[in-house]
Formats: C-alpha cells, structure tokens, sequence
C-alpha cells in the first residue's frame, strides 16, 4: 500500500536551468509619443515584415530567501548576447569604415562551452553562494549544439574553489516551456 509519504517532489533549490530565446529588436507596429524636441529614431530594415532577431542565453533558477546575504533571491542569474562585434570591412551610408558592427553568431558546441566557462559558472557562484558545498545542476535541453553531461573541460571547471557544478540534459519528449 502506498502512502503520501513516499511520494515527495523535489525542491529544485540546487538545480538552474539554461536555455537560448530569440528576441525581435523591434515590434513592427510600434506607436512612439514624442515631445516637440524629440526625434523619431531612425530604424533601417530591409522590409517591415523582415524584422532582425538576436539570441540570447538565459540562465535562471528557483527564487528563495538567501541566509547568507539575509535577501531575498529573484532567481536571475544573467542573460547574454550570442553576438559577436567586428569592424566594418566597407563603409556605408549607416556608418563609416572601421565602424564596431554586432553580428549574430550560430550556437556551436565551442561557443556554449565557453559562454558556460565564461559567464555562467562564474554568475551561478557569485549569485548563489549558499550553495557552495551542495552539488548545482545546469540543467539543459537536448539540443544539438549543447554538450555532453560528462564533457571533461566542465567537470574540471565545475569543481573550481571547492564548487560541484554539474551539467544534466532535460528528459527526451520534455516540454520545452518558452
């Protein structure tokens, strides 16, 4: 006979989840209220249908009130860019030569370990510090470009200055709830 008592949900205090959103820099309908002095911002795009997208990695996990620094903790632990800035080869009517331009860049397996190494590990240290000497799990959907749970280069850089972080791939047939 099987009573309530077996059956406990887990509290996810330990577990963050990482994901990549596509944002649209603009609506294409939008309304602007401006004052006499105020200019209309100048939008260049090819056509209002074709809107330009950019791509971010998300990384959260469950708000708690955090012991440590007596605060409460949104959960947030950073979004970023997947861009890249490179100089202008030629000029144009936009902007001269030599300009920084930010392109978009695809999501390889290279680039999602060094956005893991680079901000993520360090965010989730500096935003959850209570959870030092617990085992954090990253956990992420099983799209191509994302590494191994057992990838050897994030073991090593999981366990610096005494922190367990480790990576785990959502279920097969998991919602993905975007």
């Amino acid at each position: 006979m099987a009573c309530g008592r077996m059956y406990r949900m887990h509290h996810m205090y330990d577990t963050v989840h990482i994901d990549e959103k596509w944002f649209n820099l603009y609506k294409g309908t939008t309304k602007y209220y401006l004052t006499a002095s105020e200019q209309l911002l100048y939008r260049a795009c090819p056509n209002k249908k074709y809107i330009a997208k950019v791509m971010f990695l998300a990384v959260v996990a469950r708000p708690r009130y955090d012991f440590h620094r007596k605060q409460h903790f949104d959960g947030k632990i950073g979004i970023w860019p997947i861009v890249e800035k490179i100089e202008a080869l030629r000029s144009s009517i936009n902007r001269p030569k030599g300009t920084m331009i930010t392109k978009n860049v695809s999501m390889t397996r290279t680039l999602y370990r060094k956005f893991l190494v680079e901000k993520v590990f360090p965010s989730i240290r500096a935003k959850m510090p209570a959870r030092r000497w617990s085992t954090v799990v990253v956990q992420q959907d099983n799209a191509g470009p994302h590494v191994l749970e057992n990838d050897a280069e994030l073991e090593i850089e999981g366990k610096v200055d005494g922190w367990s972080i480790k990576m785990r791939c959502r279920p097969p047939r998991s919602p993905d709830l975007n």
